[in-house]
């Protein structure tokens, strides 16, 4: 959509807005439904007139009603397709909570975990967080009882909803909010549908037990000013007629690096897959489910460590890997966090709870993920069955009927990979003490099954948006995967951010592969396809308000997982924090059109004050709840005085700021330098008279500096106010850079296209040259870790892996000499072009005299970038977790004692996960 510029077109939307305005009014005159269950007389379809209409009690539509009552809306209904409010967290089961997270080492998180996120909770998501762990603390013990390896924060589901409808119930007890529960859009009213701005103005809803839209009869109409589609799947969005995407994106769409160049391999029911979530709470004795229908263990290969053997002779029509991780920790071992099917996302940990009961979240993507491509030949006859070409239909695209057949089917497999632990991997475990055949279903969702609802849904309906959120926006530019990725803003701040975000592109395996014997009727595994993995990481984001406007639909914003992005970006935006805050962020647009009578573009291309509108229900002084992030700084908690001010300024562009500073330092002294800066970028002037006021005493902090700055900016913004929009330079490209705007991260800033691209690094220093020093000394002992001697031999001594040998003086604790070496090709230098390198830990041992040694080693890779690579000598730590990228090097020197006649020098670490290059070592005596 493009703001209407003809004098005609907006007094005919005045008209049409003023006779509306007039019949809602006479309309909520009238008397209305007050309680929380609905019932329509039967053959029946009872009205309801509201403000705003929520579509979906997912935590995005929970957040949206409470958002917009608290901003005054005083008529909201929210339509939900089941009976659980709560989404993700709650009727999908996804009780491992994922949060905003990059790739750095500091940020908020707890002690006792290293997993550290990009910001400090805020916004409802806070208030829902808190209240879910006092529920943890009093019940379990602990906040966080899990002690997860993932997390670290975990929750029983049914006590999470119950934290949910605690939050929301002020609002439905003062009568702003009614719930509607068991009902799904089955059609819309759009005024002027066939117009370039028709407008939604109501819902046919049908009971959920009605899944075949063709027979299904509504039973409840919902006419509202405003709504909000937070469902799983988009369905207000998909019945309306407002235009949206599904399935992979081909790179011609939106240009995206890692898309797909043709959709040969990515056909159009690809997606992020579905997970049928399980929990399962210990028992007093073995408790093993029956045997699920279609089992075959072969689909099992991935579930843990001794499942992989059933891999061996399998030959599968894809190629694909096959890896695990350990079943469940030794006997007397549970209680610690650890990696293990049984501990990776544990809710509550029984040897340390109140309760003294473990309950284990299975959700995890060796085995239980369930592709949406190349479905199961039952599947595909059952979907045949219903409509000739259902099987090839996105799954956001199905019928309820339809989508129930793929659901049966999930659940199915998700009961395989309990059966499986419960059966094979219980026999072949050596210690049982933690055997899941000691666990069984949690019975508190209520269902048949005791499985929850919904499956976890990680991708769903994408909003043709005002902006489509792209990649390249984003993806950080210092290296080609998250490896060698370092804190930073994103190359694009949208100019309408309304919440912060970070997190990796984050994939399961969306394809599937069947033995190449047996084909669809056969066992089946999934397998990653290229570009669709969790290798690259965003940068600190925010969230533009434009992904949540529709191109033309007028009276509807998307929200949950339905608004504007790309299927790529779709995967780094869906956790349970982020979720929480679309939809805030939708209930605060609602609430400023309802209260301003405006449509949601305006917004966007109206004044600057509408904007900041929204920003002041997100995120103020006073008001109610706890504020929400906007600008993604690293350090500022919501309890800080200084939150409301720094968020603001940032996100108007008013404070100076580099890419790279990530950290606010609200605490620290302001410098004077800085404090004129900002008053020259936030207030316009750098007078000293009015910067004066600023930082009227010696320690004042840049955190009182920003608060007295925004304190200005607010009483300038009212004595300034712009009566008109912003001036544009043509109709459909508003600063004139030959970029539509609906293509324009920008917008109102000229610019060229965005290319994602990697960053040159700075020229390297000294210690990130790979070089050995000039002026090195020429009695010390040089090494090159190589596999061959080079043209640099007359200089180095060289080292190719051999294990220690006495009569050569120096080798390995273990034969590194076959396959720990590269040699890239890329520098000219022999020594700093190899490497030896090792993925756990390995030691190197160097006869010398016992004494005292300066050490100096270098670690890196001319290639490729290599993360958190660790050296040690002589038990000194040198390299500690450092990454390089590809063609930097770090080199790192001590003086170390040595007391048993050799030097000793450690590489790596125990845990692995990670390489460790050595490329040459240089020694020499140092004389006392």
């Amino acid at each position: 959509m493009n703001p209407p510029c003809r004098r005609g077109r907006i007094s005919r939307l005045c008209r049409r807005r003023a006779l509306a305005r007039a019949v809602f009014l006479l309309a909520l005159s009238l008397p209305v439904l007050q309680s929380l269950s609905f019932a329509a007389e039967e053959g029946k379809e009872e009205t309801v007139r509201t403000d705003l209409l929520i579509v979906g009690g997912t935590e995005s539509g929970w957040a949206a009603a409470i958002q917009a009552a608290r901003q005054g809306v005083e008529s909201i209904a929210i339509v939900h397709d089941g009976t659980w409010l709560g989404g993700q967290y709650t009727e999908q089961s996804l009780v491992c909570v994922d949060e905003n997270k990059g790739v750095g080492k500091e940020g908020w998180g707890v002690d006792w975990h290293p997993m550290k996120r990009s910001f400090y909770r805020s916004g409802l998501f806070k208030e829902l967080m808190d209240g879910i762990e006092a529920v943890n603390t009093e019940k379990y013990g602990s906040p966080m009882p899990g002690k997860p390896f993932h997390g670290p924060s975990t929750f029983r589901p049914a006590e999470a909803e119950a934290v949910f409808r605690k939050l929301l119930q002020p609002y439905i007890d003062s009568g702003q909010v009614r719930v509607f529960w068991n009902r799904y859009p089955l059609s819309a009213e759009v005024e002027d549908p066939k117009s370039d701005h028709p407008k939604l103005t109501g819902l046919h809803f049908a009971p959920v037990e009605q899944m075949n839209p063709k027979t299904a009869k509504a039973d409840l109409h919902v006419t509202a000013r405003m709504t909000i589609d937070a469902s799983d799947w988009g369905e207000a969005i998909q019945v309306s007629g407002a235009a949206y995407e599904c399935g992979p994106d081909p790179k011609t769409r939106y240009g995206e690096p890692s898309a797909p160049a043709d959709l040969s391999e990515n056909p159009p029911n690809e997606m992020n897959p579905i997970t049928w979530a399980m929990v399962v709470a210990e028992s007093d004795g073995d408790t093993p489910i029956p045997e699920p229908a279609n089992y075959d263990v072969r689909n099992y290969v991935r579930v843990s460590k001794l499942s992989t053997r059933l891999a061996k002779g399998l030959t599968w029509d894809r190629e694909t890997k096959v890896g695990s991780i350990l079943h469940w920790p030794p006997d007397g071992e549970a209680s610690a966090r650890q990696l293990s099917v049984f501990s990776v996302r544990r809710i509550v940990d029984g040897y340390s709870s109140k309760d003294g009961k473990t309950s284990i979240l299975l959700n995890y993507m060796n085995g239980q993920d369930y592709p949406l491509e190349r479905l199961p030949l039952r599947v595909v006859e059952a979907l045949e069955a219903t409509e000739p070409g259902a099987s090839e239909k996105n799954i956001v695209e199905m019928t309820r009927e339809q989508r129930q057949i793929v659901y049966e089917d999930a659940k199915r497999h998700a009961l395989g990979v309990f059966h499986h632990l419960q059966t094979f991997v219980h026999e072949h475990a050596d210690q049982k003490e933690n055997s899941f055949r000691h666990f069984h279903l949690s019975t508190e969702f209520g269902t048949p099954d005791n499985l929850p609802p919904k499956p976890y849904i990680r991708e769903a309906l994408r909003l043709k948006a005002l902006y489509m959120m792209r990649e390249q926006d984003g993806r950080n530019r210092d290296a080609e995967t998250k490896t060698g990725a370092r804190e930073r803003f994103s190359y694009v701040m949208y100019p309408d951010g309304l919440f912060a975000w970070q997190f990796h592109y984050d994939f399961h395996r969306t394809g599937r592969t069947y033995l190449t014997d047996e084909g669809a009727a056969g066992p089946w595994i999934d397998y990653e396809k290229p570009g669709r993995h969790t290798r690259y990481v965003s940068d600190r984001s925010v969230f533009p308000l434009r992904s949540l406007i529709p191109e033309k639909m007028e009276g509807l914003l998307g929200a949950q997982k339905n608004v504007g992005y790309s299927s790529i970006v779709s995967a780094a935006i869906r956790l349970h924090d982020q979720c929480v805050h679309i939809g805030q962020a939708a209930g605060a647009t609602a609430a400023v059109c309802l209260k301003e009578d405006i449509a949601p573009w305006e917004i966007v291309y109206g004044e600057e004050p509408l904007l900041e509108k929204v920003r002041d229900g997100l995120c103020q002084e006073g008001g109610e709840g706890v504020p929400l992030q906007i600008w993604p700084f690293r350090d500022l908690d919501p309890a800080h005085p200084a939150f409301v001010a720094v968020n603001r300024l940032a996100a108007r562009g008013l404070l100076p700021l580099g890419e790279r500073e990530v950290d606010f330092r609200p605490d620290e002294k302001a410098d004077p330098a800085w404090v004129a800066k900002v008053a020259e970028k936030a207030l316009g002037s750098v007078n000293p008279e009015s910067v004066k006021p600023l930082a009227p005493e010696a320690e004042t902090t840049r955190g009182e500096v920003a608060m007295k700055v925004w304190s200005a900016r607010k009483a300038l913004d009212q004595a300034e106010r712009p009566q008109s929009a912003p001036h544009r330079s043509s109709e459909f490209d508003a600063d004139g850079d030959s970029i539509p705007d609906r293509m324009d991260a920008f917008l109102f800033t000229a610019n060229q296209p965005i290319v994602w691209r990697v960053d040159p690094p700075p020229a390297a220093g000294p210690a990130e040259d790979g070089l050995l020093d000039s002026d090195a000394s020429a009695s010390g002992r040089r090494f090159n870790f190589s596999q061959q001697s080079g043209k640099d031999s007359g200089l180095f001594e060289t080292d190719s892996g051999q294990p220690f040998d006495p009569l050569r003086g120096h080798g390995w604790r273990r034969d590194l000499s076959r396959d720990s070496f590269r040699k890239r090709g890329a520098v000219p230098e022999d020594y700093r072009d190899s490497f030896v390198f090792t993925r756990r830990q390995d030691t190197w041992e160097c006869q010398v005299a016992d004494g005292a040694y300066r050490v100096t080693v270098c670690v890196g890779d001319s290639s490729h970038e290599q993360a958190n690579q660790n050296v040690t000598v002589e038990g000194m730590p040198l390299v500690q977790n450092v990454s390089t990228q590809a063609g930097r090097f770090r080199e790192a020197s001590s003086e170390v004692t040595v007391k048993d006649g050799k030097l000793t020098v450690t590489i790596g670490r125990p845990e692995g996960e990670a390489n460790t290059c050595l490329n040459w070592l240089f020694f020499e005596r140092v004389e006392p």
